[in-house]
């Protein structure tokens, strides 16, 4: 998933906690939302930095509206991504076959940041999971529809795992050594 992909998912989904992630959708979007929200957020304190008096250490009026301005506009944008940002951390859990709820993991002093971060960068569960279809799945396929129409999209069946026999059979044990059932 490209970039743009990511982003415009991200805010396509903006408030949907539902679904699943994948890595490159939830990463490219918090990227996208450190540099949007960051970079208005810099510039206003360069400024306020910048436009300060070298006599008193007090920034000038012009100094002190633009980077009061800057900061401002990023607030806003910090509040306006808040809940997209917040969505896709939990659709991000959810792809590694974890409940939402592990998010405020983050907020244990000290260490729930990190946990939460081993969480974030742990690869996708490859298969279905309660949460959702895998989203790095291909479509099933269906052949053309008579009349030279594409045929449509038809979802998955639920997700059932292969059955495997071991011929493991409750009550019967294997004498030892021989490799025969008793």
């Amino acid at each position: 998933m490209s970039f743009g992909q990511a982003v415009s998912s991200a805010l396509r989904r903006y408030a949907t906690f539902t679904g699943r992630a994948r890595r490159s959708e939830f990463w490219f979007f918090y990227l996208f939302f450190v540099l949007v929200y960051g970079a208005p957020y810099l510039a206003g304190t360069v400024v306020l930095a910048a436009g300060t008096d070298p006599l008193t250490g007090e920034p000038t009026r012009s100094a002190a509206a633009v980077g009061l301005l800057l900061m401002g506009v990023a607030v806003l944008i910090g509040l306006a991504l808040t809940i997209p940002t917040l969505a896709a951390t939990v659709r991000r859990l959810h792809d590694t076959g974890r409940s939402g709820f592990w998010y405020f993991i983050g907020f244990v002093p000290f260490v729930g940041g990190l946990v939460l971060l081993v969480m974030l960068v742990q690869p996708s569960q490859p298969h279905p999971n309660e949460h959702g279809p895998d989203p790095t799945a291909p479509a099933p396929w269906s052949p053309p529809v008579p009349g030279g129409a594409p045929a449509a999209w038809q979802p998955q069946a639920s997700y059932a795992p292969p059955v495997v026999d071991h011929g493991y059979v409750p009550g019967r044990t294997i004498v030892p050594g021989s490799g025969r059932r008793a």
